[in-house]
């Protein structure tokens, strides 16, 4: 049996639908049910479409709550509401927002605009042209943030990528997480390279170092392992398990070395520290 509660211009094609009420609305198969709206359609069994305008459940137990012109095109699919959502593989869900697209199986994007979340149990929660491209994925919000790599996350931020395994931005602009296993706290153009690695902020620093670390700072660089930058500008740390406190334009190449501060000093020699300014050890 089926069911027109009320409207005009409203369809039904299989057994066991309700369309309660609304315009020019269709179901196409057993099981289906429109609450009101506008051009609605529900095309495949037990599916669903609350209300709205335009919104398209053509997917076995897909469900769309409102809005306009989105489409559930999958098993147990689901669009809250927002306009032109499209949620196209199985198990997935877009709450709300513009132009969203949840294309991976068991898929979320929250709300926002022009987000994707393009493989196996990734989520972009909000923001702009995010994209999540890889399974167990997160991008939290913010703009144009790109995950690629599984299991790893942007928080937030503009700009940023995340392109290893188990890696993560916390936020900032233009931060690039190269390593598996590493972290960018935040700032802007900050690079990890290797694996196990942390850039904590500040501004143009790169790490290439694996188990190594630059908490902040402009343009400071560690080549080695096991280093770390505390801060300052433009430090370098070239030795093994090396480190710089801080200051100006100091360079540590020996191995278990420290500078501690202070400008332009070198050290070379393995397991020595320098103090001052200008010196050479």
């Amino acid at each position: 049996s089926t069911f027109i509660g009320g409207g005009e211009l409203n369809t039904i094609n299989g057994d066991l639908s309700v369309i309660a009420g609304g315009c020019n609305n269709k179901t196409l198969n057993n099981c289906t049910f429109i609450g009101g709206g506008y051009l609605n359609e529900a095309s495949q069994n037990y599916t669903s479409v609350v209300g709205g305008c335009s919104n398209t459940a053509s997917g076995k137990y897909s469900t769309i709550a409102g809005g306009e012109s989105n489409t559930a095109s999958n098993y147990n699919s689901t669009i809250g509401g927002g306009f032109c959502n499209i949620v196209s593989n199985d198990c997935s869900t877009i709450g709300g927002g513009t132009q969203n697209l949840a294309c991976g199986d068991f898929s979320f994007v929250g709300g926002g605009r022009y987000n994707t979340a393009a493989d196996i149990t990734s989520t972009v929660a909000g923001g702009n042209s995010n994209v999540a491209n890889c399974n167990l994925t997160v991008v939290g919000g913010g703009e144009f943030n790109t995950v690629d790599s599984c299991g790893s996350a942007i928080l937030g931020g503009v700009c940023n990528t995340s392109d290893a395994d188990y890696s993560v931005v916390v936020g900032g602009c233009n931060n690039a997480n190269l390593g598996s296993g590493s972290f960018v706290g935040g700032g802007c153009e900050n690079t990890t390279i290797s694996n196990i690695s942390v850039v904590a902020g500040g501004s143009q620093n790169k790490n290439y170092g694996t188990y190594a670390s630059i908490l902040g700072g402009l343009s400071n660089e560690t080549y080695s392992d096991g280093t770390t930058i505390a801060g300052g500008q433009f430090n370098t740390v070239v030795g093994f398990n090396s480190n710089v406190a801080g200051g100006y334009c100091n360079t540590v190449s020996g191995y278990c070395s420290a500078i501690v501060g202070g400008a332009n000093n070198i050290v070379i020699g393995d397991c020595s520290m320098a103090f001052s300014n200008n010196s050479t050890i």
